[in-house]
């Protein structure tokens, strides 16, 4: 796991082709992981306490911007790695 104290989303699998520049869009670092049964491709927001703010079964309803927005949420400018 990435070891920044800042927020991230975490994806487990392939990204969707939306999902990282949304992230970059906001600040958001987005970092992919290998796939995993339990893991099952989806996209998990992450606190800067490291600790799971919100798991998306969907990657495509992971949009940062609607999450921020809807929960009044700065993201900051992190680097994502892909």
């Amino acid at each position: 796991m990435p070891r920044s104290l800042a927020w991230q989303m975490h994806v487990y699998g392939d990204a969707t082709e939306d999902l990282p520049g949304g992230c970059e869009r906001y600040g958001l670092a987005a970092h992919v992981f290998p796939w995993t049964d339990a893991a099952r491709d989806a996209a998990y927001l992450v606190r800067p306490e490291r600790y799971v703010a919100l798991a998306f079964a969907d990657q495509r309803k992971a949009a940062p911007g609607a999450a921020g927005e809807r929960l009044g949420l700065r993201f900051g400018r992190a680097k994502a790695s892909r």
